[in-house]
């Protein structure tokens, strides 16, 4: 399936969640202008872990998340999450022992 070109979002402000249940009260007042999808960052039992979302009614933009990780003694490696639309999430992690160093959604769509 052809995407519409890709815009490259600025990294918003990181929101950290420990948990197994991913809660975005503070990265959903954090949106970025160009358009209505978001990036964070979560921990879930000790694996560093980006994502991207959008929020309700905007279906007709489909987002994912790139990330840059970083792990002692490796060359850093940036990864890209599924493609996923509406209000789905995407979610990409190097493993156990990889952090997350900068992170951002690209997004394309119409809404």
């Amino acid at each position: 399936m052809l995407k519409a070109p890709v815009k490259k979002i600025a990294t918003l402000a990181t929101a950290l969640v420990v948990a197994t249940t991913l809660t975005t009260t503070a990265a959903g007042s954090a949106q970025a202008a160009a358009g209505p999808c978001w990036s964070y960052t979560f921990v879930d039992w000790g694996i560093s872990t980006a994502g991207s979302q959008c929020p309700s009614g905007t279906f007709g933009w489909s987002h994912r998340v790139v990330a840059t990780f970083a792990k002692d003694g490796q060359l850093n490696k940036t990864l890209r999450g599924p493609w996923k639309g509406g209000t789905s999430k995407s979610y990409v992690s190097a493993g156990l022992g990889w952090q997350v160093i900068s992170h951002h959604v690209e997004q394309s769509g119409d809404n």
